[in-house]
């Protein structure tokens, strides 16, 4: 819980303690150390506005530290730009001060189900021994880009990529399959590649 206002930082404290372990720091600079030794940390509820390190500044760097790590953003600033900068930043969800205690109470409980949900997934990949997918596409974008997360699935459990370096994968992925799907330049033969890129007698490009 992470919050700079010590009046705020000690009344949720005592709303939350009686069903979770909570462990309190003042700033994004503080919380991030403790989540670099706090391994046991199931969710990170901090909030936006702060000295030293701001809340926007540390979900970036829990996302870089523990990708599979939710987080929560409370922001006391009204419009919608603070809250899609936190959703962007990687927020898992956020809260808008003032806020009842029943929505924090069950924001972070769908948080802990999440991160333990993630733990037995990632301890399940520990028996995979084999796996083969097979996907027949269209020629679409929207469906080619919706493929990305399954062919990235599982790959940082097993150690196949760094963690940090699954959104990279993602990325080099979707562009992958974009240019397929625009190029169709996957699988071909010299003969279509060319038959492709053939000028008609008007000296145009003729495609097929």
């Amino acid at each position: 819980l992470v919050e700079d206002e010590t009046n705020v930082l000690k009344m949720l404290e005592r709303y939350l303690a009686p069903s979770y372990n909570v462990v309190t720091a003042t700033n994004g600079r503080d919380a991030l150390e403790l989540i670099k030794t706090e391994s046991g940390i199931d969710v990170v509820v901090t909030d936006v506005r702060m000295p030293h390190m701001d809340g926007l500044q540390l979900i970036r760097a829990i996302k870089r530290l523990r990708p599979e790590l939710p987080a929560v953003a409370m922001t006391a600033h009204p419009g919608e730009d603070t809250v899609i900068e936190a959703l962007r930043a990687g927020a898992s969800n956020y809260l808008r001060k003032p806020f009842k205690t029943q929505e924090l109470s069950s924001t972070v409980r769908k948080c802990v189900e999440l991160a333990e949900a993630r733990r037995g997934r990632a301890a399940s990949f520990r028996f995979l021994r084999e796996c083969t997918k097979t996907y027949e596409l269209p020629a679409q974008l929207d469906t080619a880009r919706a493929l990305v997360p399954h062919l990235s699935d599982g790959l940082a459990e097993l150690g196949i990529v760094e963690p940090h370096d699954a959104l990279n994968l993602d990325v080099a992925l979707e562009e992958a399959l974009a240019n397929a799907v625009i190029h169709g330049a996957l699988l071909l033969t010299d003969e279509l590649e060319r038959m492709r890129s053939v000028r008609d007698t008007r000296g145009k490009p003729a495609f097929i």
